[in-house]
């Protein structure tokens, strides 16, 4: 992964401001700054531990959070009122795929293993410059740049292969469309096979769960900027209580209180100053790139400036479904 970091980093250097300026029709320029933010894994991975797959909370103590689809669009800097993209589900991408970039069927067979793709293939592949560092940005190489940010930073599986699908999302960014649901959804989704597994990497979007911890736990330097853009998170400290090993981070979690919490963050209000609330709704429902995933808007009142009584504990009917014709159509 670092080295594709590497990679991407170089070539946006290269990249003119032409360019860059073209390239913001994608929506992606906040990752132009967020990729350089440093993942805190250490945090990371101790928070995947407070994590309840079935009512999708973090738990720590007696305090039960999860990020909404509004904090997450505030979080990456846009607007939560949609229209959302949502996959296409069929039987095989190859044609689409080879479609999106121009190439031979041959070529697909080469990048593509049981429609997953190698990120650093793409890169390598697609995003060349000469030795001179001159840069032709075709359509193919905005394309590239599209998939590979995407693929690395916002629905990423945690490794350098990711679902050749992703290609059918980006046309629809073009339209302005808001990608950061299913964003949401997939890092939800990533929690969930995390803590039933602490061995697997963490997907989704490793950096906007970050980013959402760190200021609901009170661990960033306060901002005074308005109004205040996903750029300017990599401009305030990181004010850690310590250097914790995974041990002392488990430890702290299990001590939190009400207190530790900024349960409501005004700078995440987007244009409105207010979050979105989705009243009258118990549950809201996510659709991922291949599965659904969920919510419980009981449960995270104080995060939209409500007040809150946990819930007693009942059994609830949830599960994470496969995303198919029929749930696309419902959505």
């Amino acid at each position: 992964m670092e080295a594709l970091d590497k990679f991407l980093s170089d070539f946006l250097k290269v990249m003119s401001a032409e360019a860059r300026k073209e390239f913001k029709r994608y929506c992606l320029d906040p990752l132009f700054s967020l990729m350089h933010a440093k993942l805190e894994t250490t945090l990371l991975t101790a928070a995947t531990y407070f994590w309840d797959p079935q009512l999708h909370v973090f738990r720590f103590n007696y305090e039960e959070l999860c990020p909404t689809m509004e904090e997450f669009c505030a979080l990456y800097g846009v607007s939560p009122a949609g229209p959302f993209i949502l996959p296409t589900p069929r039987s095989s991408y190859l044609t689409s795929f080879s479609n999106f970039f121009g190439i031979s069927q041959q070529k697909v067979s080469i990048l593509v293993k049981d429609h997953m793709v190698n990120l650093m293939e793409i890169a390598t592949s697609f995003l060349a410059h000469d030795s001179k560092g001159t840069l032709n940005f075709t359509l193919t190489t905005q394309r590239a740049l599209a998939f590979c940010l995407i693929g690395r930073f916002l629905i990423s599986t945690g490794t350098l292969y990711v679902p050749i699908q992703i290609c059918e999302l980006i046309p629809f960014l073009l339209e302005h469309n808001n990608l950061i649901p299913m964003v949401l959804a997939e890092t939800l989704n990533s929690l969930d096979k995390v803590h039933d597994n602490p061995q697997a990497p963490l997907g989704g979007s490793p950096i906007l769960l970050q980013m959402w911890l760190l200021e609901m736990l009170n661990f960033l330097s306060p901002t005074t900027i308005n109004p205040y853009k996903p750029q300017h998170y990599c401009c305030r400290r990181v004010e850690l209580p310590g250097q914790f090993s995974l041990r002392e981070w488990l430890g702290y979690f299990q001590t939190l209180s009400w207190r530790n919490i900024k349960w409501f963050v005004f700078i995440w209000g987007c244009k409105e100053q207010i979050l979105l609330r989705t009243s009258g709704c118990a549950m809201v429902k996510l659709i991922g790139l291949r599965s659904t995933s969920f919510y419980w808007t009981s449960r995270i009142l104080r995060q939209m400036g409500a007040m809150q009584t946990i819930p007693t504990p009942v059994v609830f009917d949830h599960s994470v479904e496969p995303v198919g014709p029929t749930m696309i159509k419902w959505a």
